[in-house]
């Protein structure tokens, strides 16, 4: 069970470290957008795999429904 232990407590240590940058990742990935970076280029460059998670990090989700974000 070492290994298992061990394994687990790296886990949840990157799960941690992980929380920690996505505040910092959702900021840049706003700015980039205001500063004109497509959707496409936010998703390959911050490692998300589809563009309606970087759409929802952006407040761009609603967008093609016309509801207001956060409605």
């Amino acid at each position: 069970m070492s290994e298992l232990d061990d394994l687990g407590t790296r886990h949840k240590a990157l799960l941690r470290e992980l929380e920690d940058l996505k505040p910092k990742l959702h900021a840049a990935m706003r700015a980039g957008r205001h500063a004109g970076m497509t959707q496409r280029e936010l998703m390959e460059r911050s490692g998300y795999k589809t563009i309606q998670q970087v759409r929802s990090i952006t407040g761009e989700a609603n967008a093609a429904t016309g509801r207001p974000a956060g409605v």
